[in-house]
């Protein structure tokens, strides 16, 4: 439809109606200025007078570095060469000896200024001093002999701003020196100025000229859209059924909206539904007949639990790869990951039914945790060696980093509650994910050095990046199990179980969890599993600022824990729901209470790994992976 202005600007121009154009840059490129085009996306675009971005623009911006400029001004002949000592680049001038090299690539360098007088400012922007070497500033005479060479009393180690001693630097501010050329520290009669320091190739040079941030907005041609559409004639039926299906699917997503955890920020990019599979309590409880060991000083560091993951390797080659994802944050540590899968099995041609194993995506140590780290091997040593386990070994395809964050990780007792959650950048890697991240400026944002310090940008670190890195190779996976410790159930206080989900699917599978192994132990340690409950429960009783939410026990109630669906921004579960993977965050306590003499004793290591797989064997007891898509957005 060509409204009267089109056809007006149209007939000014020659035209019948306008010419295409593939894009912006394609009209800058070969556009025609004399004619009117339409893009893509039906706006209309021509050569007009408009507001523009432009760098600033400098009356007297000056060059450096001019060969040709008083060319006897170099300071004299200072290496006997029988030639002046001009500026050169990986040179600097030195008011001694005269040049003298730099490193290759440095761009150190000098440069003339000329005319300057006294009282005259200089300022010097996208430059610094040279690292580990002096800078200096000549003043010269209009007979080319030197006035006065000023130098800073020390070498500089980084940068201007740690020259504190430089008295004929006027200001420092971020990347520009302000100098003013006074008779006290340039003397008198000087015509021209000399600058030894690194010059970078965007370097600005003004005299007597303040010197701007960033760009400005000026008045200029170019190609911009007119704010005028060309409109197909058809377009009123295709309004009205766009609107009739964005109606429609509004009401698709109130349905889908009922029942489902939203990931809480209003740009998130997925929803998760809370699923309504059945839980099935015919899948047994598995628990260990012998227990696993404790953990000791010397058995808790990186490359110990690299070296029990590479032995299990070993041992079963056909079922388990490692593969290595690269340094963490401190640019030493190697993070690695293991594959656990056992080839498909081989069917007749004529079958064609197999397909791929569901994949569960599996995690530790994104915080200094042994009990998580620890608890998490032993399930995957029993999953790959016990025959009681042979559903989950033959059936999942399990993709684990035992460490995501290793640098956070120090002996077993030196841990620091600030230090034992940061990677080498400061950040806390459980709050660095893209859903739910918290920027700078808004509410609940921890700042650098603090606790929870998420960073100022989500997916910053490379611990970040490794995980969404397989999230995005399997966006079909099953489950992400992230697995955590803490010291005690921060909740209850005499649970040892603590399910911190990003669904209420989850959520539901972790309180049913506590529930099965609440029976399954109570009927293994009978009486002294309700005494240690009392216990337990007496001591947070008396800690009512610690355990606000404790309550009295009745007798015979034994608790093993408890769930919740976790609102904590920025976590590696919240993160998988992006691609529609389920999330769950199951922490185990660093003590099992009722009964451990010490903290990650054999009773901690043993009742973790019972926790994590039975989790594993309730969860793939209701999934069926081929009706996912009926419940992700």
């Amino acid at each position: 439809a060509l409204k009267a202005w089109i056809l007006e600007e149209l007939a000014k121009r020659g035209q019948v109606e306008p010419l295409f154009a593939e894009s912006a840059e394609w009209l800058e490129a070969n556009g025609d200025k004399t004619k009117l085009y339409v893009l893509p996306d039906g706006m209309l675009w021509a050569w007009k007078l408009t507001q523009v971005e432009s760098s600033p623009s400098y009356t007297n911006r000056l060059k450096t570095a001019t060969d040709l400029d008083r060319v006897t001004i170099y300071g004299g002949d200072y290496d006997g060469d029988g030639s002046p000592d001009g500026y050169q680049i990986e040179t600097r001038l030195d008011g001694a000896t005269g040049k003298t090299g730099v490193s290759s690539g440095s761009m150190c360098a000098s440069g003339f200024i000329f005319p300057v007088k006294t009282g005259d400012v200089i300022r010097i922007k996208n430059s610094r001093s040279v690292k580990g070497v002096q800078s200096y500033i000549v003043s010269y005479a209009s007979d080319n002999s030197r006035v006065a060479h000023k130098a800073p009393a020390g070498n500089s180690t980084d940068g201007w701003s740690l020259v504190t001693s430089n008295n004929w630097i006027t200001e420092i501010t971020d990347d520009m020196l302000t100098i003013t050329l006074t008779e006290e520290l340039f003397g008198t009669g000087f015509d021209a100025i000399r600058i030894s320091c690194n010059l970078n190739n965007d370097v600005i040079i003004t005299v007597n000229e303040e010197i701007s941030e960033g760009v400005v907005m000026v008045e200029d041609y170019a190609w911009a859209s007119t704010g005028h559409a060309f409109v197909p004639a058809d377009c009123e039926p295709r309004i009205l059924a766009l609107e009739q299906q964005t109606a429609a699917n509004t009401a698709d997503i109130a349905a889908l909206k009922e029942g489902t955890v939203y990931t809480a920020r209003a740009d998130a990019l997925t929803w998760i539904r809370n699923w309504d599979a059945p839980i099935y309590d015919h899948v047994p409880v598995f628990q260990f007949a012998e227990p696993n060991p404790g953990l000791t000083g010397d058995d808790a560091t990186v490359a110990s639990i690299y070296a029990k993951y590479d032995a299990l390797t070993a041992a079963h080659p056909d079922y388990i790869t490692k593969t290595d994802l690269g340094v963490c944050s401190d640019g030493v540590t190697h993070v690695y990951r293991y594959d656990f899968r056992e080839q498909e099995a081989r069917h007749q041609a004529q079958m064609q039914w197999s397909e791929s194993k569901p994949v569960i995506i599996c995690a530790s140590g994104i915080h200094w945790e042994w009990g998580g780290v620890y608890s998490l091997y032993y399930a995957l040593k029993a999953i790959t060696e016990n025959p009681e386990l042979d559903a989950l070994r033959r059936n999942v395809h399990f993709v684990v980093v035992p460490i995501i964050n290793p640098y956070c990780f120090t002996d077993i007792g030196s841990y620091d509650e600030t230090y034992g959650v940061l990677n080498a950048n400061g950040v806390q890697i459980h709050r660095n994910f893209e859903v739910g991240f918290i920027y700078p400026g808004e509410s609940g944002y921890s700042e650098p050095g603090q606790h929870d310090h998420g960073g100022t940008e989500p997916l910053s670190e490379i611990e970040t990046q490794n995980i969404d890195g397989i999230f995005r190779e399997f966006p079909d996976a099953a489950l992400f199990l992230s697995c955590h410790s803490a010291q005690r159930d921060t909740i209850w206080g005499t649970g040892f179980i603590q399910a911190s989900t990003a669904t209420s699917y989850t959520c539901n599978l972790g309180f049913r969890l506590v529930d099965k192994m609440s029976k399954a132990w109570h009927t293994k340690y009978g009486e002294t599993w309700e005494e240690g409950i009392a216990r337990e429960n007496a001591f947070v009783l008396a800690d009512p600022d610690t355990y606000p939410d404790a309550q009295a026990l009745a007798a015979g109630d034994y608790r093993a824990g408890h769930a919740h669906v976790s609102a904590t921004d920025g976590t590696e579960t919240r993160q998988a729901t992006k691609y529609g993977i389920q999330g769950a965050n199951v922490e185990v306590m660093d003590t099992f209470h009722v009964l451990s003499g010490t903290t990650l004793d054999s009773y901690v290591t043993t009742h973790g790994a019972e926790t994590y797989i039975n989790y594993l064997l309730m969860y793939m007891g209701c999934y069926d992976h081929k009706d996912k898509a009926q419940y992700v957005l």
